[in-house]
């Protein structure tokens, strides 16, 4: 059980913990790590490797910022270095189990292992998220992991809603 089911904090107290856990797990103490972190963002298309080491440079200053914690492994699925990725991120969702980036990453990670069911657990706790920047991801994971399991039904709704969201991006 979490710290909070513990405490029995009600509705509002949940919420405000959600809320104060989102800005301080993301929040940029430290300049040069917020910097790093940026130009590592620039940096993703055109140098995959440069990027990953600006991030890792933003780590070593910010070793619990969430958001760097999720680009990490974000990059590190891409290159398909993914069980590196699940200790850190069971970790970081552990504090801070609301945090949807962490999840996203955390889902990929576990699809990219092959680990079907907990992918599946963390797709159906996200995919009705209220999030639009991140409702895409979500969509297509849940897509790939359906397909995969031979789910070909609601494989084909997902294509078509992804089809429907980003009409210029078939893919």
């Amino acid at each position: 059980t979490s710290l909070l089911e513990n405490e029995k904090l009600s509705k509002n107290g949940v919420a405000e913990v959600k809320k104060i856990l989102k800005e301080i797990s993301s929040l940029f103490l430290n300049e040069k790590a917020q910097q790093n972190f940026e130009l590592a963002l620039n940096l993703k298309k055109t140098d995959p490797a440069q990027s990953l080491q600006k991030l890792l440079e933003a780590q070593t200053s910010e070793p619990d910022n969430f958001k760097i914690i999720a680009e990490i492994s974000k990059q590190k699925i891409s290159k398909k270095e993914c069980k590196s990725t699940i200790p850190t991120l069971e970790t970081s969702i552990a504090i801070n189990p609301w945090d949807e980036g962490l999840s996203l990453a955390m889902a990929q990670a576990y699809f990219c292992e092959g680990e079907a069911e907990k992918a599946s657990l963390l797709i159906s706790k996200n995919i009705e998220t209220k999030r639009k920047n991140t409702k895409k991801e979500w969509l297509q994971i849940d897509f790939l992991n359906r397909l995969k399991n031979k789910d070909l039904v609601k494989s084909k709704e997902l294509l078509k809603e992804l089809k429907e969201r980003d009409p210029s991006n078939p893919q």
